[in-house]
């Protein structure tokens, strides 16, 4: 549990990401935001449950967690099965819970650098339109 703790680190990366990138363009900025917050979401959920279990006043922490990181796992596993990559009848080992990691950062990735080229793009023509 000491461990997942540290996994809150994970959500300075983004931020970091984006003080990067501030002297680009707008989109540029979003998308890869939106992509490197879509490579630590699931790791840093459990961080944030981890929060819940290690100190009670964090109830709120916990909670989003929790729910944040089932959704995120769930669709990875999802994800992995439609495919093939896993089997969806066999219990699953470690070498597939590696594998199943891998594929929720790269399609949270994805979807989430989508998101944010969108919101980028809206904000970057709205802008243009004042």
């Amino acid at each position: 549990m000491d461990s997942d703790i540290y996994l809150n680190l994970l959500w300075f990366i983004p931020v970091i990401a984006w003080f990067a990138m501030r002297a680009k363009s707008i989109t540029l900025r979003s998308t890869v935001t939106g992509a490197i917050f879509g490579l630590i979401i699931t790791h840093a959920s459990f961080g944030l449950y981890a929060l819940y279990l290690a100190w009670p006043v964090s109830d709120a922490f916990g909670q989003f967690g929790f729910y944040s990181g089932y959704i995120h796992v769930k669709a990875g596993v999802i994800v992995a099965i439609f495919l093939h990559l896993i089997s969806d009848n066999i219990p699953i080992s470690d070498d597939q819970r590696l594998l199943i990691g891998t594929v929720n950062s790269v399609s949270w990735a994805i979807v989430y650098g989508a998101l944010g080229f969108m919101m980028g793009y809206v904000k970057s023509r709205w802008k243009d339109n004042q």
